[in-house]
């Protein structure tokens, strides 16, 4: 839905960039609520499945995280030279 809303700008691939970052960290918070849900309600048995969502989710969130940096040089390079970079 992100991506929509950035397509008309010349800077579209840097906005989605940063979309991509919000959203895995808001998976990562979405798991991270039930953890400590189960564990306030004494539900233990159902934590290994929380935990290891939330931890992939935390993955994720890194790689997207990972990938502003190079993506925004892969951008400037692109716009410095001339060549399109929206996309």
């Amino acid at each position: 839905m992100a991506a929509l809303a950035h397509a008309p700008g010349q800077d579209e691939i840097l906005k989605n960039a940063f979309a991509d970052r919000a959203f895995e960290n808001d998976e990562a918070a979405a798991y991270d609520a039930p953890t400590t849900l189960a564990e306030a309600a004494g539900q233990g048995a159902r934590l290994p499945a929380f935990e290891m969502s939330l931890r992939e989710e935390l993955a994720m969130a890194q790689k997207m995280a990972d990938l502003v940096r190079p993506t925004t040089q892969r951008y400037l390079e692109l716009t410095v030279s001339g060549d399109k970079a929206d996309r």
